[in-house]
């Protein structure tokens, strides 16, 4: 489908409006857009209907020297007119300095390594937002293609990024289209190639996998299904009045080290010292943020400190550090401890 959206705005565009578009179609991995970009290259060259109502586009049979593995031009393409090619495949990781187009499709940016690890998840999101300055400005076009693997994900951040209207009122950032493979009505989307039978198969797979069925929901319903896979939201939070809170519960403080002098301290990298109320109300543990403090100049010593503090202000015997980097910081809070 993809494949076929790009022919048709190469062929098209130019029909209509007599421009040589550039589009760039990118993959998570480049051999993946190389593989479109030969097969839409085989298309033009051999292909019966498109040889006979777009000749000019189509090189010569025996044109051995025309494009290459991640890129051609079409052939009514003249000479110097344009820098880019008509059509370049690029893996995600590809630096594109310098070059401009009127089209991306990002086709599958997201896969399954984005399911175990936050480091591809994040390194994901900073290069997509660094593509978008290759889009030509004002007239630049993007469509984005795929199925999320994890809730926090780049597809689902997307799908579900909102802004906020002049009247206050919020809506999609993105205009967008989601597929279940079973509709609200159980209807199915692909029953030629999704059945009822085969997608109940692989759910009950990722249950035996997985001990849940998350990631069939991800893939195949393009949406979370349970709210546990979902780590905060905005809408569950809500400020009080030191008076109005209960002082009965379970008092922690937690810590999250990034002590000035250290390799993870810098702009953008704070340690935090954060006194919490935990509190049961029948199912639901609630969370209170009583006191605290964070900040990139403070070091180890000024953190013992301040743990201190908050244990006598507010009786707290229980102190958190991260697991991370954090068995140096205790092993120093116990022996300053007594």
């Amino acid at each position: 489908l993809v494949q076929a959206a790009i022919l048709w705005l190469l062929l098209r565009w130019k029909h209509l409006y007599g421009k040589d578009v550039r589009i760039i179609l990118r993959h998570h991995k480049e051999e993946m857009a190389s593989l479109a970009v030969v097969n839409m290259k085989a298309k033009l060259m051999l292909h019966e209907w498109l040889r006979r109502v777009w000749n000019e586009a189509c090189p010569d049979y025996d044109d051995k020297k025309w494009g290459t593995q991640t890129e051609f031009s079409l052939a009514w393409v003249a000479p110097g007119t344009i820098r880019e090619p008509s059509l370049k495949g690029v893996g995600l990781t590809a630096a594109q300095t310098g070059f401009h187009n009127d089209f991306t499709f990002n086709d599958d940016l997201v896969t399954l390594e984005h399911r175990k690890s936050v480091v591809v998840r994040e390194d994901a999101k900073v290069r997509y937002a660094a593509t978008r300055y290759e889009l030509t400005a004002g007239r630049g076009r993007e469509l984005n293609t795929g199925t999320p693997y994890h809730p926090r994900d780049l597809g689902m951040i997307m799908q579900d990024a909102t802004v906020e209207g002049a009247d206050g009122t919020k809506r999609s950032l993105y205009r967008k289209m989601v597929i279940s493979a079973i509709a609200d009505d159980t209807s199915l989307a692909h029953p030629g190639k999704l059945s009822l039978k085969f997608l109940e198969k692989r759910r009950q797979e990722e249950i035996s996998l997985y001990g849940n069925d998350d990631g069939w929901y991800l893939q195949y319903q393009c949406r979370t299904q349970l709210l546990r896979t979902q780590v905060a939201s905005s809408a569950w939070l809500r400020p009080l009045k030191v008076e109005e809170v209960e002082h009965s519960g379970l008092p922690v403080i937690t810590v999250d080290g990034a002590w000035k002098g250290t390799k993870n301290q810098g702009e953008g990298d704070f340690a935090a010292i954060e006194q919490w109320l935990l509190q049961r109300m029948g199912g639901v543990v609630t969370r209170t943020l009583l006191d605290g403090e964070f900040s990139n100049e403070m070091s180890s010593t000024d953190g013992e400190k301040e743990i201190f503090r908050l244990m006598g202000k507010w009786g707290s015997y229980h102190v958190a550090p991260e697991e991370h980097g954090g068995q140096v910081f205790r092993t120093n809070l116990r022996n300053t401890a007594v």
